[in-house]
């Protein structure tokens, strides 16, 4: 997994769940992605889907939470699906968490929400 690493994960956390990524066929995810003025922690841009590592730690403060919740909702708003995971899940669940995103994809794939290519 050491060999997976990239500099521009924010941390472990991320990384780990960037390796899940990497387990489901036709994800394609980049760390830290700017989109408009927000900065994601991994994101699919061809398919306009963004997975965020949550951590309690980042959302503890009001102000905090504040935030990401108005992010989140510039995002779903303008085409971007977002599917979060919590720590836990990532460190002990991956199986779950990769079989999320495999149906998540499969969500993505058949409507024409984010597709480029959608009249």
């Amino acid at each position: 997994m050491i060999g997976l690493g990239d500099r521009r994960a924010a941390n472990v956390f991320e990384t780990c769940l960037r390796h899940i990524c990497l387990a489901v066929p036709g994800l394609a995810v980049r760390p830290q992605v700017q989109i408009g003025e927000h900065r994601v922690d991994l994101a699919d841009e061809s398919r306009k889907i963004v997975v965020e590592a949550e951590s309690y730690a980042f959302h503890g403060e009001k102000q905090m939470f504040r935030a990401d919740c108005r992010r989140y909702t510039w995002l779903t708003t303008t085409g971007w699906t977002v599917w979060r995971f919590v720590w836990e899940d990532v460190m002990f669940k991956p199986d779950e968490v990769r079989e999320a995103m495999v149906r998540g994809l499969a969500v993505r794939s058949t409507c024409s929400c984010g597709r480029r290519d959608a009249s």
